[in-house]
C-alpha cells in the first residue's frame, strides 16, 4: 500500500499546529477550538482501544463514511466503519484494499483500475467502463477517468485506436466543451459533490464552457476548494482554516469533505476536542 499523499500530511500538520498553540498557551488547555459547533457528531475517541495521539494522526474519510486512520509514530493503520474499530494493520494488508481513494489521485491507469474497481476493468489489452448498467468501450488507451463523489456521473478521455487523439466520453448530457484541444485546463470531480468541472488558471467552467467561478488563484488553488451545486456558495481550506465566501472562517479544523445525509449536501469538517479527548465532526449545509 502506498503512503498517503500530501492532503493527509497537511491534515497532520494542521492538527500539530493546533496542539502546539494550546501547549504554548496554558489558558487554552481544555478549551474547545473556535470551529466547534453547538451539536457536533462524535467520530472516535483517542482513548480506549485506539490509544492514539491526535498529534500523530492522519485521517481519511471514505464516501460511505468509514475512516482510515494512520498512526504516524508506528505506520499502523486502523479502520473505523459503522462504529466498529479494526486494526492495527500493517501497510500492504489486504484488509486495507478499498481505501485506495485515500492516496490515489493521479491519472495512472493501473492505479485507476484499483480505485474504480467494479467500474473500470482491463481485459484483452483494452479498458471497459461499466457504469450504472451500461458499458462504454472497450478502449485501447485511457488518459483520464473521473467519477463524481455522488457516483452518478463520469467523464473519460479515451482513444478509439492506439495513437489516436482521445475523445471525451461521459454520461453527462449536453457536454460541449472541448477539453482535449484547450490548453492549460483540466477536469476535477471533487470541487462539487455531483458535478465535474473544468479548472483553468483563474476560473472554473462547467462542461459547456460557461465560467461559473473566477477569482484570485490564491483562493482557487488553496489546499481544497469547494462549490455548491447552484454555484452560489464556495469555500476554501488552507492552513487549518475553512473559509466561506460570506466571510465565515472556521480555524483549527481538518479533513473538510462533502457528506450527503437525508438528501442534503453538507460540507463537513473535523476537529480535536480537548474536553472529550476525541475527534468530533461538524456539518455545514452547503
Amino acid at each position: 500500500m502506498k503512503k498517503l499523499k500530501l492532503s493527509m500530511l497537511v491534515i497532520f500538520f494542521a492538527i500539530a499546529s493546533l496542539v502546539n498553540a494550546q501547549s504554548s498557551n496554558p489558558s487554552l488547555q481544555g478549551q474547545e477550538p473556535k470551529c466547534a459547533c453547538a451539536q457536533p457528531e462524535f467520530i472516535f475517541s483517542l482513548g480506549g482501544k485506539l490509544q492514539l495521539d491526535y498529534k500523530e494522526l492522519k485521517v481519511c474519510t471514505m464516501p460511505d463514511g468509514s475512516l482510515l486512520l494512520e498512526d504516524a509514530r508506528t505506520d499502523k493503520y486502523y479502520i473505523l466503519s459503522a462504529g466498529v474499530t479494526s486494526g492495527p494493520f500493517e501497510e500492504g494488508d489486504p484488509k486495507l484494499m478499498g481505501f485506495e481513494s485515500c492516496y490515489m489521485d493521479d491519472t495512472n491507469p493501473d492505479e485507476q483500475l484499483l480505485r474504480y474497481k467494479g467500474i473500470l476493468s482491463y481485459s484483452g489489452g483494452k479498458y471497459l467502463i461499466t457504469f450504472k448498467g451500461k458499458n462504454y468501450g472497450p478502449y485501447p488507451e485511457i488518459y483520464d477517468f473521473i467519477v463524481t463523489l455522488s457516483k452518478e456521473k463520469f467523464v473519460l478521455l479515451a482513444a478509439e485506436q492506439e495513437g489516436d487523439i482521445p475523445n471525451l466520453v461521459t454520461n453527462i448530457p449536453n457536454v460541449t466543451f472541448d477539453i482535449v484541444r484547450t490548453l492549460n485546463v483540466w477536469m476535477n470531480g471533487t470541487i462539487k459533490y455531483d458535478d465535474i468541472v473544468v479548472v483553468g488558471n483563474t476560473k472554473i467552467m462547467d462542461l459547456q464552457g460557461k465560467t461559473i467561478f473566477a477569482a484570485d488563484s490564491v483562493i482557487m488553488f488553496s489546499e481544497r476548494f469547494f462549490m455548491n451545486q447552484a454555484n452560489t456558495r464556495y469555500a476554501w481550506y488552507d492552513y487549518g482554516s475553512l473559509n466561506f465566501n460570506d466571510g465565515k472562517s472556521l480555524p483549527d479544523c481538518f479533513n473538510p469533505h462533502f457528506v450527503k445525509t437525508s438528501g442534503i449536501v453538507y460540507l463537513a469538517y473535523m476537529y480535536y476536542s480537548p474536553m472529550k479527548n476525541a475527534i468530533m465532526q461538524c456539518k455545514v449545509p452547503f
